[in-house]
């Protein structure tokens, strides 16, 4: 009878403690930023006639991207973003200088974006994307000339970009008073995709 106890209690310890789940056993899940989509790349050089647009052949964008966003196109600084489901919580690491930031906390999707929940409770915003099989980064960059002077504007921005936009951060009412040949505007809408 002794035997018959020992065995049942072993083998219910084995049952629990084969059937119990902890952080051990679940995977983390780690999105990458994958590839980087630069299909929206316009370049318009002034010209007695206003703005026009500048069609390059046989050049790649990414070549254009460096040659006109020479101090603001940093792949790098975005392809560091490391996204880490791991259960109920998330580990978010994204570049700052030369080093990493990285975060461990909730999150949650609300209005088709990825949020971490700070120790404050607030959302911090993480990616824009439903679920975590689906997420994707936006920035854009943009580049006119400085009225009155010789001299360009260069930088980025998560708010997308348009002629127009561009136009009137530039201080044009249209296109058609870029008039001067030696001023380009050129914008460039990007989507940093995660794997």
């Amino acid at each position: 009878m002794k035997y018959f106890i020992y065995l049942l209690v072993v083998s219910v310890f084995s049952m629990l403690v084969g059937c119990s789940s902890s952080d051990d056993d679940i995977k983390p899940r780690e999105r990458t930023v994958s590839y980087i989509d630069v299909s929206d790349f316009l370049v318009c050089q002034g010209s007695s006639k206003g703005a026009d647009t500048i069609h390059y052949n046989n050049l790649k964008d990414r070549d254009l991207l460096a040659l006109y966003f020479d101090t603001v196109y940093k792949p790098i600084l975005y392809q560091g973003r490391i996204v880490e489901f791991f259960g109920d919580k998330l580990t978010y690491t994204y570049p700052v200088g030369s080093s990493s930031n990285k975060i461990l906390s909730s999150y949650v999707f609300d209005k088709d974006s990825l949020f971490i929940i700070n120790s404050g409770k607030k959302k911090v915003f993480v990616a824009l994307g439903s679920s975590e099989n689906y997420l994707y980064y936006k920035r854009s960059m943009v580049r006119y000339p400085i009225k009155d002077t010789n001299r360009d504007t260069i930088f980025s921005t998560a708010n997308e970009m348009s002629l127009d936009k561009v136009l009137q951060l530039a201080g044009y009412d249209s296109k058609d008073n870029l008039t001067n040949p030696s001023d380009t505007i050129a914008w460039c809408n990007m989507v940093y995709v995660y794997n």
